[in-house]
């Protein structure tokens, strides 16, 4: 069988593609009943003209809800609302102090989008203050802080039949949540599609959050990027124009060119820049937001790098984990500092803050290490996901923390720690052409859940050398066994190569619209002997 045939069966055997047009999407409130109860607080709070507050996570993704919960209230021209963007400085999601706003301004109805699960503490303060709280979030659910007072709309707290809604992001949520709210306004699926033009933020989040690119995940990019490619809005329109040589926005694109430029704003506390950039209402507005935006973004990187570059002579290394404690650093940037340093060690590493006699840190797992599970066995409070989390414990308890944390996972078996050899297909250069590509193409969107495929080929280094501003990237060609020869580039690795090395190359292919050629991308790279 040619490689051809192979990868299109291949890719075909992968693909889950149920849910392939919006009629075959359930409604949520069939699969998790809290939806249509929540729906009808908020009918209440519409009929009876009550205060509403709003509070979103400040990520990509809780900017993402709040844009589409603002344009569905817009619709309804019901204006006795506000919408609050949380600061990571203040702390994680919906807090005490969010109530206390919500007292201000006298509000009867909060409603968090993409947080609030573990809010247990602000959730029973609102309740003693007679507000009723609905919660929308796709977080897992921890029974130590479940705000069991709220109305819970999460698909995480649904059984079996919620299964396909359990990996969605926390907007999809939020527009399942006014899906309803619309269905007992009289309004169709089609009706509110129609109206409001949210499709772009139901991809952008999917994307921005890595959620499985499988069944309906798929339908929410496939359209979006549609729209990103056709622009109907301000901020989609410029985006399209700043990418310059890329004619054709897919989902990496959205995943490394707008994804991070949004969450560079939360990381610097000020998240409501990236909220009014998807609100825009017109291409100069969005073009201003767009390169504040940019700059911020800009800052994050050198102020990543310049941390990385202190702590080479600092201690960090703590046998299988690596731990920082950092004072007067913004906490956004702690999670890009630990995925760095787990990248480089190739072992757990978790970043924190001191904010009082408590740190606040941020960490990233590699391989195979569910570190929710290891913090939880050590004791610790712990959210997010298995390779993304967050927690927070005293500071007089910093060694014991890293004692544990350590012990826990020089108990696990030490391929946990690999990362998995990720190749499909093992090739020579001379395989690697635009049909090849072609096929690869036609099943676009690719990403977590459905990614590109990965193809091996065994090579001799002839040249090898760094790039970038900080010479972080490499550029190599590269000689197959056949003899043929190929530029491939590997994006952040800088560990020096020198000419006769025998490696073994895992890569994707991708578009070079400059040059009009498929390129080798690296993804991971093994030494031969």
């Amino acid at each position: 069988m040619n490689i051809y045939k192979q990868v299109q069966e291949f890719l075909e055997s992968r693909l889950d593609s149920r849910y392939s047009s919006w009629a075959e999407i359930p409604y949520m409130k069939d699969v998790l009943p809290s939806t249509e109860i929540g729906a009808k607080r908020v009918m209440q709070a519409l009929n009876n003209k009550e205060k509403i507050y709003f509070v979103h996570d400040s990520d990509a993704d809780g900017i993402g809800s709040a844009a589409i919960m603002n344009s569905f209230f817009d619709f309804l021209d019901y204006e006795n609302r506000e919408h609050r963007i949380t600061n990571r400085k203040d702390g994680y999601g919906f807090l005490p102090l969010h109530v206390d706003e919500a007292l201000k301004i006298g509000a009867k109805l909060i409603i968090t989008t993409d947080n609030g699960i573990t809010s247990k503490s602000a959730s029973d303060y609102a309740k003693s203050k007679n507000i009723d709280v609905i919660i929308t979030d796709h977080h897992t659910v921890d029974q130590n802080t479940y705000p069991n007072s709220a109305i819970i709309v999460d698909p995480q707290t649904g059984g079996d039949e919620a299964k396909d809604f359990k990996d969605i992001s926390g907007s999809v949520v939020a527009y399942f949540f006014i899906e309803e709210i619309a269905r007992q306004l009289g309004y169709s699926r089609q009706d509110l599609l129609s109206k409001l033009k949210i499709v772009e933020e139901l991809g952008l989040t999917t994307i921005s959050d890595v959620m499985k690119l499988q069944h309906m995940n798929r339908l929410f990019v496939k359209e979006a990027l549609k729209y990103f490619n056709e622009p109907r809005k301000p901020y989609t329109e410029i985006f399209k124009k700043e990418l310059k040589y890329e004619k054709v926005v897919n989902s990496e694109t959205i995943g490394f060119s707008l994804a991070p430029v949004l969450n560079a704003a939360n990381r610097f506390g000020v998240a409501e820049h990236a909220y009014h950039f998807l609100n825009s209402e017109d291409e100069s507005t969005a073009s201003q937001y767009w390169t504040y935006l940019n700059h911020l973004n800009e800052k994050r990187k050198i102020i990543v790098q310049q941390y990385i570059d202190l702590l080479k002579n600092q201690k960090i290394d703590f046998g299988d984990l690596i731990y920082v404690n950092l004072n007067n650093v913004e906490k956004g940037i702690l999670g890009l500092l630990a995925n760095k340093l787990a990248g480089q060690y190739n072992k757990p590493a978790i970043v924190t803050c001191t904010m009082g006699d408590s740190v606040y840190g941020s960490g990233r797992s590699v391989g195979r290490i569910n570190m929710l599970e290891v913090l939880k066995k050590a004791g610790l409070e712990a959210g997010g996901h298995t390779h993304a989390f967050g927690c927070n414990f005293k500071y007089k308890e910093i060694p014991n923390v890293i004692k544990k944390l350590a012990a826990n996972l020089n108990e696990l078996p030490r391929d946990q720690f690999d990362e998995p050899d990720k190749s499909d297909f093992k090739v020579t250069f001379n395989q690697i052409d635009k049909n090849l590509y072609n096929i690869i193409e036609q099943f676009e969107p690719f990403g977590h859940g459905f990614p590109k495929p990965v193809f091996a080929t065994n090579v001799k280094v002839v040249k090898a050398y760094l790039f970038g501003k900080q010479k972080n990237h490499t550029k190599f060609i590269l000689e197959d066994d056949n003899g043929d020869k190929r530029e491939i580039v590997a994006f952040f690795e800088s560990r020096g190569f020198k000419a006769g090395t025998k490696l073994r190359v895992n890569y994707k292919l991708h578009w070079d619209e400059w040059n009009q050629d498929v390129r080798m991308r690296i993804d991971q790279i093994f030494i031969k002997g």
